[in-house]
């Protein structure tokens, strides 16, 4: 239960930003690299229904 409440947060607070910190770090592949495995951590059904209603 702690984990998924875990996923969740973090799900939450990387929807306002995730799309932005990609695009900072583009150029930089020793980010960007940790942050596309970070997804693995997200929910992604609930990140995927969030973009959906904006």
């Amino acid at each position: 239960e702690t984990l998924e409440n875990n996923k969740h947060e973090i799900t939450i607070n990387m929807m306002k930003r995730y799309a932005q910190i990609l695009q900072k770090f583009v150029a930089d592949k020793a980010k960007v690299a940790p942050l596309v495995e970070a997804v693995v951590h997200l929910k992604l059904e609930l990140y995927s229904l969030k973009r959906q209603e904006q």
